[in-house]
């Protein structure tokens, strides 16, 4: 009894220090590697090819359909 006592003092210790230490470094992690992964994106080149050449088409369509015909 006294050992089931211990066992879940200390899972509540744990849980408790994770809540408050190890959530919140991982938490920060996720996010800066999202920003990061972000920015290392948008300073690749195959990405602003692909950028360029969206907005190419889309400028190209627009120019297109905004012609008067006669």
């Amino acid at each position: 009894m006294l050992f089931l006592f211990f066992f879940i003092l200390c899972t509540y210790l744990f849980l408790k220090g994770f809540v408050k230490f190890i959530l919140p470094l991982l938490i920060f992690i996720f996010l800066a590697k999202l920003f990061l992964g972000g920015l290392f994106l948008f300073f690749n080149t195959h990405f602003l090819f692909t950028l360029a050449i969206i907005a190419f088409f889309i400028w190209l369509i627009r120019t297109v359909s905004s012609q008067n015909y006669r």
